[in-house]
């Protein structure tokens, strides 16, 4: 995995960590399925009760680039993660910062979603209604969970192209600021189409 980002957009994050703001950032990343070595995290996010679904691969490479990128440790998977009430938007893992990123060395949420139609050009109406839909599940998700316990989450999502990323980037600018609370909107421009059109027969390189 080689991860090409900008000085500005981690210094946004670091910003964001500190101040308790929100944030669009945006990464690329090019990625070998068959070549990649995965770390702890992303190897215990592929053996988790949930995997198999569809979006297992997007979830452990999400970890495996939030470990690389910032240094952050997987706490808590999908099915690990408690809620008060059930029937409510979930999210999909919980991760640490190093300490050199938050003082408190808080949890985060993650969610993970990918940016794609099929067999179409993807539109700002897909956008707004993707960046729409995720971003009131944070909130609510947030406030319903229990253990760990977050006040923070990170959006991420999964481009198929930079055209797709830029897209993201400026439907997501133009949003409320209620609708966007404190979120950490990470946008990851990716070269591996399992990742948006995911079967397991792909997961075998990984394991």
């Amino acid at each position: 995995m080689t991860i090409h980002t900008s000085r500005g957009a981690l210094l946004e994050f670091l910003e964001s960590m500190r101040l308790n703001q929100p944030a669009v950032i945006c990464t690329n990343v090019d990625i070998r399925l068959d070549k990649i070595f995965l770390g702890e995290g992303a190897r215990r996010m592929l053996r988790s009760p949930n995997a198999g679904g569809s979006s297992v691969l997007s979830e452990a490479l999400s970890i495996e680039l939030l470990a690389r990128l910032f240094g952050m440790d997987l706490v808590k998977t999908e099915t690990e993660l408690t809620y008060r009430y059930r029937g409510r938007p979930i999210t999909d893992y919980a991760c640490r910062p190093p300490r050199l990123v938050t003082r408190a060395n808080d949890t985060l949420g993650v969610s993970v979603t990918r940016a794609v139609a099929y067999k179409r050009r993807y539109t700002k109406q897909d956008a707004t209604h993707l960046l729409t839909k995720k971003l009131q599940g944070i909130l609510q998700s947030t406030e319903n969970i229990i253990n760990p316990k977050f006040d923070k989450q990170i959006l991420h999502v999964w481009a198929e192209s930079g055209a797709n990323a830029d897209l993201v980037k400026r439907v997501c600018r133009k949003l409320s600021l209620a609708l966007r609370g404190n979120t950490i909107v990470l946008i990851t421009t990716v070269n591996a189409s399992s990742v948006f059109f995911n079967n397991n027969d792909h997961l075998q390189w990984l394991n």
